[in-house]
């Protein structure tokens, strides 16, 4: 092992004491400094005599870098005797994501929603995807529109069209199968309908809900929708997803051993007991059913089973979507889960909604309608007329100014929403008259650049371009 050069000054305080070795670089780095304080140049002279003494044989380094005069009695030197503060502890939430408010579940800046949004499409725009991995992209993007534009229901009809039957139909269920072969037709319905779900439902549930199926064998690829129901472990939130399990053979947070009261997964350690509201004639949810709990006050209370709209409408808190079958573009109307506004507790009048705007290329422009909204009374259209020759003579009405509380957006396929209409037994319209099937016609996109718009399009550009007027109706 080489000795170290050999330093050239003395101290006037005597030698210095040797640093202790902690490795060959930090070794090195300590001899290259001036035990006296010296000019480091003087230093250097000495090494590179020292080498040049050593012979041939010697092993050619580096230059050293000019270490920079430091004084052995400097206070830069001295350990600093005066204990730090430490820094407030953020939460482990706020630790991972400091700079994104949108990181924590906080309700929203409008305040409690009481009025529901609701979004009819075809499945038959899956068909238009090449590839199963294009499929599954295209049901996830939607499922991200809707969630970011706080949907609360999402309906998947069938459009009873053409493309959804003969050889190309049912050939791809050679590629999709879902467990019957490969002869098995492919169905667009349960596909969209079951993408939409599992990433609707939070992570830690999914295992439980969702067994293994062909549908759900991309599903890994898509971008989860990070709702405020989708809670990680360590995260606190008035209200979680849960789904009911057996009860357990040991626990130590049992609190009520009444029968109205559940075990529920929500997420946690230990599975929670929960309460079931209506006393004496509560009707217990079956174990592998998912729920909503309110959480307790404190850690070892009582959580309470209540509704899914719960956060919604007392807290303002976005708590994902439903996601809803129609067989056809009519059931989309006579399946309504919500009730009718103007409807009694005890009154047999059917579910409704009470706002249906279609979406179509010849519609009225949306511009338009947002303008008569602003102004409050009925404007001029500005769409070209039916034969071509200067503007439309109609007039675009606002949008109800005592509000809304159910809205329904419709949405059309690849041959438009008037087709689905004609082609649906129980609608009494054709082409011509199509738009009476709804309360507003709207055309979103006006001049569209391309010939076609397509389906995901037209539903992230109208949301957008509805979203504040909706805020602003709907709460009145």
């Amino acid at each position: 092992m080489p000795e170290p050069a050999t330093v050239t000054g003395e101290s006037s305080s005597g030698s210095r004491k040797r640093p202790r070795k902690r490795a060959r670089k930090s070794k090195a780095k300590a001899d290259g400094h001036a035990a006296d304080g010296s000019d480091g140049e003087q230093e250097q002279v000495a090494k590179q005599g020292d080498e040049a003494e050593a012979g041939p044989s010697a092993p050619a380094s580096k230059p050293e870098p000019v270490p920079q005069q430091v004084s052995v009695g400097s206070s830069s030197l001295k350990p600093n005797k005066t204990p730090a503060i430490p820094a407030p502890v953020a939460p482990a939430i706020l630790s991972s994501n400091p700079h994104k408010p949108s990181v924590l579940p906080r309700p929203s800046i409008y305040g409690p929603r009481k009025y529901t949004l609701s979004v009819a499409l075809p499945s038959s725009i899956v068909l238009n995807a090449q590839t199963m991995e294009l499929k599954t992209r295209l049901v996830g993007s939607i499922a991200r529109i809707c969630a970011v534009f706080n949907v609360d229901e999402i309906i998947v009809f069938n459009e009873g069209l053409d493309q959804q039957s003969g050889p190309l139909y049912e050939a791809q269920g050679s590629y999709s199968g879902g467990g019957g072969g490969d002869r098995e037709v492919f169905d667009p319905d349960s596909f969209t309908a079951m993408i939409l779900q599992y990433l609707e439902t939070p992570q830690y549930l999914r295992k439980q809900l969702f067994p293994m199926h062909p549908n759900l064998r991309l599903a890994g690829l898509l971008p989860p929708l990070d709702c405020p129901h989708h809670l990680r472990f360590e995260e606190e939130s008035p209200y979680r997803e849960g789904i009911v399990v057996e009860e357990p053979h040991y626990t130590s947070h049992r609190v009520n051993d009444s029968g109205n009261t559940v075990w529920v997964n929500v997420g946690s350690r230990e599975a929670m007991q929960c309460r079931v509201a209506g006393g004496a004639k509560a009707v217990l949810p079956p174990s592998g059913a998912r729920v909503t709990v309110e959480m307790p006050k404190s850690g070892r209370g009582l959580g309470t089973l209540v509704s899914p709209r719960t956060p919604v409408q007392n807290s303002g808190l976005y708590w994902g979507y439903s996601v809803r079958l129609a067989s056809s573009l009519s059931q989309v109307f006579t399946s309504c889960p919500f009730s009718s506004p103007s409807a009694s507790a005890d009154s047999d009048q059917p579910a409704e909604y009470d706002l249906v705007i279609g979406t179509a290329e010849r519609g009225d422009s949306l511009t338009d309608l947002l303008y008569a909204t602003q102004t409050g009374s009925s404007v001029p259209s500005s769409k070209p007329s039916s034969t071509g020759l200067g503007a439309s003579e109609s007039e675009v009405n606002p949008l109800p100014a005592e509000g809304f509380t159910h809205a329904l957006l419709l949405f059309g396929g690849l041959s438009g929403l008037e087709v689905a209409i004609e082609r649906d037994e129980g609608i009494p319209l054709g082409l011509e008259d199509a738009r009476e099937l709804c309360d507003y016609w709207v055309d979103a996109v006006e001049g569209q650049g391309s010939r076609t718009v397509r389906t995901e399009e037209a539903i992230t550009i109208t949301l957008a371009r509805l979203k504040t007027t909706f805020e602003q109706l709907g709460r009145r």
